[in-house]
């Protein structure tokens, strides 16, 4: 049985499977769009709305989908670029800074996908101390795009990870972290905080807890949104997966239930 079918992607509507190739489509067109536009702001706009579909194209090769357009490999190094392209287009702006979070999110884990460390610590790079300092929106909440400034320790935290810095060097903003009301936050850095001691045992237990919740979430959602594609992935657990799998943790063996919730680089073709 293939993953789609498991998970019951968009209801098992074979019209909708077909349609969901339309993403290939999309990312083009928007870096197309980008292309033509000269001031970088706009050119964000549109780099984000590809760096969207980038994310939901991979979605087709997670959930075993037939005859997928490219390759994973030559897509994930597209994506890649684009989200190098959002962050460098121009200098930052309070627009830019607003809104960097999403493309934050999935520039990382494309890097994380491929096991590119030269893009992962670019992309890392452009997070400093100005745009942590302003609001965010919530990474893993896309559908509503609240403005929310609690994450941006949490993404510093990250950046700086994933760019070798001492752990010393971003103490304070880890302590804002634990010493902070949001649990969302908390539970994220404490799987982090596994990764960092690279206690498999804690790490599994802690992540499983996660998409367990997601799953009993999106079971409460109504049709047709509790088959979504990016409502069945849980965007939280798959960053973190990933930011283990690359920190050279050994990995858990966890359940097919488990795992259909997480895109990593075998279910999306890229490894064996």
């Amino acid at each position: 049985m293939k993953r789609y079918e498991r998970v019951n992607f968009c209801g098992g509507n074979e019209q909708s499977l077909q349609n969901f190739k339309i993403h290939f489509r999309w990312t083009k067109d928007s870096i197309k769009e980008a292309a033509k536009e000269k001031l970088p702001m706009e050119k964000r706009v549109e780099l984000s709305r590809a760096l969207t579909s980038f994310f939901l194209g991979s979605l087709y090769y997670h959930f075993e989908l037939p005859s997928p357009p490219i390759k994973a490999k030559v897509f994930i190094n597209n994506a890649i670029e684009t989200a190098i392209a959002y962050f460098y287009c121009g200098k930052k702006t309070k627009s830019t800074i607003i809104h960097w979070n999403q493309p934050f999110y999935f520039g990382t884990l494309f890097s994380l996908l491929k096991n590119d460390r030269e893009s992962l610590k670019k992309i890392a790079e452009w997070v400093d101390h100005t745009v942590m300092n302003m609001p965010n929106h919530h990474p893993f909440d896309i559908l509503t795009g609240g403005t929310i400034n609690y994450f941006s320790p949490l993404f510093f935290v990250f950046a700086q990870y994933f760019r070798d810095v001492p752990r010393k060097n971003y103490s304070k903003e880890i302590e804002s972290i634990k010493n902070g009301y949001r649990s969302s936050t908390k539970t994220l850095l404490n799987i982090w905080e596994n990764i960092y001691t690279q206690n498999t045992d804690n790490f599994e237990k802690q992540l499983v807890q996660l998409v367990n919740k997601h799953i009993h979430k999106i079971s409460g959602l109504k049709p047709p949104l509790n088959s979504e594609p990016i409502n069945i992935i849980s965007l939280e657990a798959t960053w973190m997966w990933n930011i283990a799998l690359r920190s050279g943790m050994e990995m858990p063996v966890l359940p097919e239930e488990i795992m259909d919730r997480i895109v990593t680089p075998q279910s999306i073709g890229l490894e064996k």
